[in-house]
């Protein structure tokens, strides 16, 4: 089972990417799907993928929601669905989205599940994208934040 503070630092630097906007092209227009993914893409994938434990997200999502944790549960169906979407794996982003989403509640959750199930191609694109472009910075040894 993940830790509860790894989850915590991922989703922390997940949402800590003033940039990603830029480095994803997506500065105009959709403010829905913009949300999504600054809230689903990885700052730091190479480091946070291995302390995250991929392989095991799901279990723990299924024996999480199974002992009565639905907060939990989803959480890692959150999480699983960011690695998915790293690897380019659209069927489990669906797969762990809509098992998240059958978890909440919020609406602020649902809408960012609803624009990103919705635009699920151009999201996976906009994903590409963005990680291509961490990756090129990361070889030409630049700041992954270019501010």
């Amino acid at each position: 089972m993940t830790p509860m503070f790894l989850r915590r630092k991922a989703q922390k630097l997940s949402h800590d990417m003033p940039d990603a906007i830029d480095l994803i092209g997506l500065d105009g227009g959709d403010e829905e799907l913009k949300i999504a993914l600054e809230y689903f893409l990885l700052y730091e994938p190479q480091k946070q993928i291995p302390v995250l434990n991929p392989d095991s997200l799901a279990a723990d999502a299924q024996r999480a929601q199974e002992h009565g944790n639905p907060l939990m549960a989803r959480v890692d169906y959150e999480i699983a669905a960011k690695v998915e979407l790293y690897n380019q794996h659209k069927d489990k982003v669906k797969q762990y989205i809509l098992a998240a989403d059958s978890l909440t509640e919020n609406e602020g959750y649902r809408e960012m599940h609803a624009a990103l199930l919705s635009k699920l191609d151009r999201a996976l694109e906009s994903a590409k994208n963005y990680y291509a472009e961490l990756q090129a910075r990361e070889d030409s040894g630049k700041p992954s934040s270019p501010t």
